[in-house]
Parts: structure tokens; sequence; C-alpha cells
């Protein structure tokens, strides 16, 4: 009787693990002008078609966490693989919630802004690399 009820669950495992794969590898699309999030070591097309951004690293996350006290509110730095008509250069963006503007770099025709990185670090916890979201915006340049 096991064999049966096995052989009757696995279609139901196997659809179960096929969305799962497709949630974590679907293509993420971005415009111009527009924010948008990505994951860790997820890579971004743009709709213009000759730009794709990887997250490639997290360099440094020295932002104060969340129920300490610190002299200085710290920033994280990530490190983007951007792929344009001018060939492939990596850049870092910093983040710092004080700033007035967006650290930005230019790529070919493209200004590409890091606008937030989470998860805000608390004390006492470790934030796995695998875990961080960058929200970016890319702009054409006149």
């Amino acid at each position: 009787m096991k064999p049966a009820i096995l052989f009757a669950a696995l279609p139901f495992i196997l659809l179960l693990a096929r969305c799962d794969n497709k949630a974590n590898h679907s293509p993420l699309e971005f415009q111009p002008g527009k924010s948008f999030d990505m994951s860790y070591q997820d890579t971004g097309t743009c709709s213009c078609g000759d730009l794709s951004i990887t997250f490639r690293d997290v360099v440094e996350d020295s932002r104060c966490p969340t129920g300490a006290v610190c002299v200085w509110e710290g920033q994280a730095r990530v490190q983007l693989d951007v792929q344009s008509e001018d060939g492939a250069q990596s850049i870092e963006l910093v983040f710092q919630a004080s700033r007035s503007s967006f650290d930005r770099d230019t790529v070919g025709s493209y200004a590409i802004s890091l606008l937030d990185v989470s998860p805000h670090p608390r004390e006492g916890q470790t934030i796995e690399k695998r875990d961080y979201r960058i929200r970016l915006m890319v702009e054409e340049l006149p």
C-alpha cells in the first residue's frame, strides 16, 4: 500500500519542485526611470535591450544595527556587474540613509543609482548574503 501512496503523491511533489524552481529563476526585467528590487546574485535586463545588471556582492555593511548606539551611522557597499553596449564592467555603489542624494555611477549611456539596501542590521543578528536585497534605478542619459 505504501508504494501506491508514494506513486500517487509523486506528481504533486514534482509539481511543487517545478514551481519552486520557476520562482527562483524568473527573469527580472526593469525599465529606465522606474525603481526595481534585486535579490543577491540576481541578474536583471533592461527593457531597452542593451543593459543588464547582476547584484554580485555585498562588499561592506557597517550600518548601525537597530537596537545599538553608534557614533557613525555606517554604510552598505554593493558590487554590481554591468553589461552594456560598451562592454562589461564592475561598479560599487554606497548606501547611507542620511544622504540627501543617492550614490550613482555612469555606465555607457545610463546612470545607475542605489536607492536602498535591506534588510537593515539588527543587534546580535547576522545577515546572510543570500538575504540581501537592493533597490536600484537606471536612467538614460541625454
